[in-house]
């Protein structure tokens, strides 16, 4: 854990590497142009937070989840690279996968897209601040440690070739696949852990029981590699609140060609995603999980049986089971309304017209109530923001913080969850290509805890300004 003497300020959703697409879209390689926006908006920010620091309190940056887009990232090696015979079929198509090797070689491809905020990165490391890195959905690949160790050579490389300037920044930056806590005042996650569709079986152990070398997809990576990446125009911005019908309802605004393309890739992941379901070899993973869970409760000072009863909150994932992953694509309400049909027109062919109609009716009646509980519950499992809400409220109190930080959702906020506690959601600063009229919040959290209060204030970078703007201020007593 940080020395006390630390102020924080958390970032999250940078996803940088979300412009590096071209092997699914080549027609965004001219984009790579242009320098990319967040390397000067928080650059700047960065700057002038380093210069008003207070020495004897340097800043910890928290990059609270999805700073570093690999899972949305579509790149792959030349095809007379030496590991293109070793590609799959499925890498060759969407590009890079999740092996530790793609990992690395996507980490550096973000750090060659994004060098000038890397060098800034650099600089604020260079004088005496650290960095906190915790793991996002987006980000899951940084579990392996050739992963990490790419992006510690990326942020030394601006200082020089030294062992020294590596072994420093090495010190200066920590990684945390699930949380980042600090002293008794800040508690920071990312939060897909209670998004159903971005959910591993085992966070802590992420990778395929099959394929060990490998990170196990969530539902949601299937659907941003195979069915959002190689589609024109569609986004993968608003995912926490969009189903299925609602990318149909964008791809067929494109023309019935592509609104079957998606239809076809939607129904490939579905295929793929209940063939694993089905054959799920997760449970091999449990005892090992259940060890990390022990390390990183003896490291951050929580007893095991905290650390459960937090685990306890996240999301089931919605592949978990084939009934669940039907209701998460929708499947199970189109399966229940063709079954009726067909069922009903069997009826009326089979028996008598006095009989029929009560029976169609009946029928008619268990589907439509079928459709409304699997609805009902589909909502509840969607309601990611209210899932963070209860779980914030939850960490408080078992882990006795004023203050939880989270992202994912996009959405800044400072919502009072309790009785001196605050959920902050810290909003994003990617700039989606597909979206140009939603623009980054570009806002940010900062705690500074004295020996008395802690202060805690959300703000957007205004970058035309180079200042901040206080959206919330809230302050509580230790």
């Amino acid at each position: 854990m940080p020395h006390p003497d630390f102020d924080y300020l958390v970032i999250s959703d940078l996803h940088l590497g979300g412009d590096l697409v071209q092997h699914a879209r080549p027609w965004t390689a001219p984009a790579l142009e242009r320098p990319a926006p967040i390397d000067a908006e928080l650059g700047s920010m960065l700057e002038a937070y380093a210069g008003e620091a207070d020495r004897r309190r340097p800043w910890t940056l928290v990059l609270a989840g999805d700073a570093f887009d690999l899972v949305g990232m579509s790149i792959a090696p030349a095809p007379d690279a030496p590991d293109w015979e070793a590609l799959e079929p499925e890498e060759r198509e969407h590009g890079l996968g999740s092996r530790p090797e793609h990992a690395a070689t996507k980490v550096r491809a973000i750090a060659s897209r994004h060098r000038p905020l890397f060098e800034r990165l650099a600089r604020l490391v260079d004088a005496g601040h650290r960095i906190v890195v915790v793991h996002g959905n987006h980000d899951v690949e940084l579990f392996w440690s050739a992963a990490r160790r790419a992006l510690i050579d990326a942020l030394a490389a601006p200082l020089g070739n030294g062992r020294e300037h590596r072994a420093r920044v090495a010190a200066a930056v920590r990684f945390e696949p699930w949380f980042a806590r600090f002293e008794d005042v800040l508690w920071v996650e990312h939060g897909h852990l209670y998004d159903a569709t971005c959910r591993q079986p085992w966070p802590l152990l992420p990778v395929d029981p099959h394929r060990p070398r490998r990170i196990r997809w969530s539902l949601s990576d299937l659907l941003l590699r195979r069915v959002v990446r190689p589609i024109p125009r569609l986004s993968a911005s608003g995912h926490d609140e969009r189903g299925m019908l609602d990318f149909l309802r964008l791809t067929w605004r494109m023309g019935p060609g592509r609104a079957a393309s998606a239809a076809a890739r939607l129904l490939g992941v579905v295929v793929e995603a209940l063939r694993g379901a089905m054959r799920d070899a997760s449970h091999r993973l449990a005892a090992a999980h259940e060890r990390r869970m022990l390390r990183l409760a003896a490291r951050h000072r929580i007893a095991p049986g905290v650390l459960r009863a937090l685990g306890s909150l996240w999301a089931p994932p919605a592949d978990r089971s084939p009934t669940s992953l039907l209701r998460h694509v929708l499947v199970d309400r189109v399966l229940l309304g063709a079954g009726a049909g067909v069922a009903g027109a069997a009826m009326a062919t089979m028996l008598p017209a006095a009989v029929a109609a009560p029976a169609i009716g009946a029928v008619g009646a268990v589907a439509a109530a079928s459709v409304l509980v699997s609805g009902r519950k589909f909502a509840e499992e969607r309601d990611v923001p209210g899932r963070m809400r209860r779980a914030a409220t939850r960490i408080a109190g078992l882990v006795r913080t004023p203050i939880v930080a989270m992202g994912h959702t996009h959405r800044p906020l400072a919502d009072r969850v309790g009785e001196g506690v605050t959920l902050f959601n810290t909003g994003t600063w990617a700039h989606d290509p597909d979206e140009p009229d939603l623009e980054p919040t570009r806002t940010h959290l900062l705690v500074r805890a004295g020996a008395q209060r802690v202060r805690a204030e959300l703000c957007a970078w205004r970058p035309a300004l180079r200042a901040a703007e206080r959206l919330s201020v809230v302050e509580v007593a230790r």
